[in-house]
């Protein structure tokens, strides 16, 4: 099982995930905000996933993903330009789907 769970800030999206997590053995990836020392976004968003499904990594689910990377970059980071381009995150999204992950967006209202 490959789960991608993301959405915005304070939406239980961690809390989620070490429930699951917690029931199923999975192993959670969390992404933070990236800095000087974090790789590209296509590696960034793909390395981790490199033994996935090879008998090493069973459950993976990752918490943050590139979504948000995507989605909320210009909310919490509005004077750095984006460090994804359509070609990465389209690419990161086929490498995904061959994988056979399994998206969740968790929403929040909007006073969160």
């Amino acid at each position: 099982m490959l789960l991608i769970v993301d959405g915005p800030n304070g939406s239980g999206k961690s809390t989620l995930c070490r429930r699951i997590a917690k029931m199923t053995g999975a192993v959670v990836l969390k992404k933070n905000a990236p800095t000087a020392e974090t790789p590209p976004a296509l590696v960034d968003y793909t390395a981790d996933l490199a033994y996935y499904g090879h008998g090493n990594l069973e459950h993976v689910i990752c918490d943050r993903w590139h979504l948000s990377e995507r989605i909320y970059h210009g909310l919490d980071r509005p004077n750095e330009p984006p460090r994804m381009a359509k070609v990465e995150s389209r690419a990161i999204e086929h490498y995904l789907r061959r994988l056979g992950a399994l998206v969740v967006l968790v929403t929040a209202p909007p006073e969160v």
